[in-house]
């Protein structure tokens, strides 16, 4: 567990350098918010993900495209985030614009 906290600070740290020199729908801010979220997922620290993150794949989902594989992949890891946390209305809106999204593409 060890090893995952020191990944989830160095996460941390990259993850707030690029939202606040790239911006919040950027690839590259996604990616690495995408990466705090898995590692909080890694330490069953569930209830940590951070608020603003929502708002951040959502800029990203209107940058990427909603159909976008990245983005579609990182709403379902929040999504899980957010039911592990027991933020069922949260979690349930995002599986709802996932499966949507998933269904134009198949």
């Amino acid at each position: 567990a060890e090893s995952y906290d020191e990944a989830l600070s160095l996460a941390q740290k990259c993850s707030q350098m690029s939202v606040s020199t790239l911006g919040l729908g950027h690839r590259l801010s996604l990616v690495t918010l995408h990466q705090v979220v898995v590692l909080l997922g890694k330490l069953e620290r569930h209830q940590e993900v951070p608020p603003s993150l929502l708002r951040c794949f959502q800029a990203g989902q209107a940058a990427l495209g909603t159909t976008n594989p990245q983005t579609l992949q990182a709403l379902e890891k929040i999504a899980e985030s957010l039911r592990a946390a027991q933020k069922f209305p949260e979690a349930e809106l995002l599986c709802r614009s996932v499966l949507t999204s998933k269904e134009q593409i198949y």
